[in-house]
């Protein structure tokens, strides 16, 4: 193979090859200064530590309720022959009843029982209007019998006579009767929403005057009718036979006063019946 010449005779060659090699030489102090950056921050990624956040939302846990007692005003419970107080859902409908009836005393949660504010099937809140009474409270059930459910749900009507003609409104130095001289009827709708966790068991022998423990818990109320799941209305002739029933079959206790009727002396808060079972820790 021939060497290659110029015209004067002189071996010449490629100049690529030996331009190349310029341009690396003159690349290796850049490469030089990149690779020594990088190896520090290679070793700065190595030690460097990395501050753990937690971003869990923190549930902050409600505090205890502590019921604070009504004075001067007691509620006293009876039922039709065959009727237990102290079955889960008598005992649903009985602290919706006495929670009620201190809400409206007091316009305070703290006088109501454990789940009250979230059971309760309308609008309230907490230092709401008032009306004070004293004196006792006589519920009446009539009526507890198993609802048909779509979801297969233990669900129960409970429908009892409220009679708070045994009450008075205190007034300077005096007491007027209750707004309430008749018995009224109060329609419930109880609905077992953790239907496959059994109500908690209860000790009958023991008794207190308001339930220790939050009854309302896996139960859902609404306010029902003698038919339907509605309010409660004169208008319906199956509930004006309710209130009727409530009227004639359940007179009131306090020897039929009138509305308006001033007393000397404030009616007396009876002991509270039947009272309330403890309920069972454990399985």
């Amino acid at each position: 193979m021939a060497t290659p010449t110029n015209t004067d005779g002189v071996i010449t060659t490629s100049p690529l090859p030996f331009t190349s090699l310029r341009r690396t030489e003159k690349m290796r102090p850049a490469l030089a200064i990149l690779a020594a950056t990088m190896l520090v921050l290679s070793a700065g990624c190595g030690t460097q530590q990395t501050e753990h956040v937690d971003n869990t939302p923190v549930t902050e846990t409600p505090p205890p309720h502590e019921w604070v007692a009504v004075d001067d005003v007691s509620v006293r419970w009876t039922a039709v022959p065959g009727i237990d107080l102290d079955a889960p859902e008598l005992l649903v409908a009985r602290a919706f009843g006495e929670s009620e009836l201190f809400y409206e005393i007091t316009g305070r949660f703290e006088s109501t029982y454990e789940g009250f504010a979230e059971a309760v099937p309308y609008p309230i809140a907490d230092n709401w209007r008032t009306y004070p009474r004293t004196g006792t409270v006589n519920n009446h059930v009539i009526e507890a019998r198993a609802l048909p459910d779509k979801l297969g749900r233990p669900s129960y009507r409970v429908i009892y006579c409220a009679d708070e003609s045994g009450t008075a409104v205190p007034i300077g130095d005096t007491w007027k009767t209750s707004n309430y001289t008749s018995s009224r009827p109060r329609v419930l709708a109880i609905t077992r929403t953790g239907w496959n966790v059994p109500a908690p068991q209860v000790n009958l022998a023991v008794r207190t005057v308001h339930p220790p423990w939050n009854v309302f818990e896996g139960w859902e109320l609404r306010l029902s009718t003698s038919k339907d799941n509605d309010f409660f209305s004169a208008s319906r002739p199956e509930d004006r036979a309710l209130l009727d029933y409530c009227h004639r079959g359940y007179p009131p206790s306090n020897g039929n006063f009138r509305y308006g009727d001033i007393l000397d002396a404030p009616p007396v808060a009876q002991p509270s019946v039947p009272g309330w079972p403890q309920r069972v820790d454990g399985p």
